[in-house]
């Protein structure tokens, strides 16, 4: 299925979870949603992706069946685990830019 406004494929499990959606808010009062249980504080922020990288992010979260914001957090975690500290690279960094200038 392609969604008319965006032209893009509409995942089956997405379509799955309207009809589902619409059965439990028929046979229920209030949708109950799922506690969200975090170790800390979130905050949303913005990031301009180029539109590949975002589809390839969405598609790998419904292949997974997970939410891309999981995949985003989990990916940022590694990479910024792998970075060499700034104390460490060779050259100086730069107060105005915070670049390393060499």
């Amino acid at each position: 299925m392609v969604d008319p406004g965006s032209g893009w494929a509409v995942p089956a499990r997405v379509q799955a979870r309207g009809i589902h959606r619409e059965r439990a808010l028929a046979s229920y009062a209030e949708p109950v949603a799922r506690p969200k249980v975090y170790e800390e504080e979130r905050v949303a922020t913005a990031v301009r992706l180029p539109r590949s990288l975002h589809e390839q992010l969405h598609e790998a979260a419904d292949e997974r069946q997970v939410a891309a914001n999981l995949l985003v957090v989990k990916a940022l975690e590694t990479f910024l685990a792998q970075l060499t500290p700034v104390d460490q690279l060779t050259g100086t960094v730069s107060q105005a830019t915070g670049t390393v200038e060499r």
